[in-house]
């Protein structure tokens, strides 16, 4: 796993993504509907997340914190 800077003001999860999957920035941001759009202005949910990481092969289930 290489360490990825964030690119936009709402890209943190990208590179996070990009870390996981080994590869730029820019590459996994194409992974994302709407990525170009959305990592300069309105971020991503647990739902981007989950299809991006399904494009690339991985399977992943997320599950939102509330309180009881």
């Amino acid at each position: 796993m290489k360490l990825v800077t964030q690119e936009g003001p709402m890209g943190c999860g990208v590179a996070c993504v990009a870390s996981l999957l080994n590869m730029s920035y820019q590459d996994a941001l194409r992974l994302f509907s709407g990525g170009l759009h959305k990592h300069k202005t309105s971020g991503f949910y647990q739902k981007d997340f989950t299809a991006a990481l399904a494009k690339a092969g991985y399977q992943a289930r997320g599950y939102s914190a509330s309180r009881w």
